[in-house]
């Protein structure tokens, strides 16, 4: 397994410890609930898994992470339909 992304909402410990098992490269992890994602991050990086998690919380702030920018590609788009032609943006 080379990598893999993982919706961490219904991971449990043993889950994640199968998941480990399979020596992946690497795991982004993702949990609507950033306490529940530290917790399940950290486990993962215990049994030697490197691990990238989607979010911008505080409880965060020790792993890699990706966060989305809606304004900056709401800007983006916007700016690429104009360059189009488009007028009529809503």
């Amino acid at each position: 397994l080379l990598a893999l992304i993982l919706n961490a909402e219904n991971a449990d410990e043993e889950a994640l410890r199968r998941v480990a098992a399979n020596h992946p490269l690497g795991v982004i992890i993702a949990d609507p609930n950033p306490s529940d994602l530290a917790e399940k991050a950290r486990l993962l990086r215990g049994l030697e898994v490197p691990v990238v998690v989607y979010g911008g919380s505080p409880e965060l702030n020790d792993f890699d992470r990706v966060s989305s920018d809606h304004d900056l590609g709401a800007y983006q788009l916007t700016r690429w339909m104009i360059e189009k032609g488009r007028r009529r943006i809503q």
